[in-house]
């Protein structure tokens, strides 16, 4: 980006950040948000105005720790390319109305394309690894690391097993 646009993208982010802080009808509501800024100068502004519900990042900082972190350990950026990229696994968040009244170590083995790692209850609570015995409720959201999202389904039939003597993940079927 030029100087230019990093500059007018801090002041769409200042005067955004404004607008949702000091909206007329604003829900007091405790939040978060994440920014990234350009010139450290603005930190400061944003700090003396965004009563903790701002985090900043500043990518010039970001990026000179992560470059020196890599460079003392191997292997390393292999991990950061891993997490960051979009290659690979992602997480999907989806509500299957299949699995309402299920238990969570009823449905866990039964996504051919993904794995369920946790829930979204209906009133927002998030569990990750939540208890086994765990009931799924209507408009609970599954947390699902799948591939892509077109794979992420569930299917009654599908149930995985993992042999640990040679290391292979391999479909059961109820057949």
């Amino acid at each position: 980006a030029t100087e230019e646009e990093k500059i007018s993208s801090d002041s769409e982010i200042i005067k955004t950040l404004l607008a949702i802080l000091y909206h007329p009808k604003r829900v007091n509501k405790s939040f978060n948000i994440v920014t990234e800024i350009y010139d450290p100068k603005n930190i400061d502004l944003i700090n003396s105005f965004s009563e903790d519900n701002v985090t900043v990042i500043n990518n010039n900082e970001i990026i000179a720790k992560v470059m020196t972190q890599t460079s003392r350990q191997t292997g390393l950026p292999i991990v950061y390319d891993e997490l960051l990229s979009f290659a690979g696994c992602e997480i999907y968040l989806n509500e299957y109305k299949k699995v309402t009244g299920k238990r969570f170590n009823e449905i866990y083995n039964k996504f051919p394309g993904g794995y369920p790692i946790g829930i979204e209850y209906k009133n927002g609570t998030v569990r990750i690894n939540p208890p086994q015995d765990i009931i799924i409720n209507e408009g609970d959201t599954l947390i699902v690391v799948a591939e892509h999202d077109d794979t992420c389904n569930y299917s009654e039939k599908f149930v995985t097993s993992f042999n640990i003597l040679d290391g292979v993940l391999s479909p059961l079927t109820d057949e």
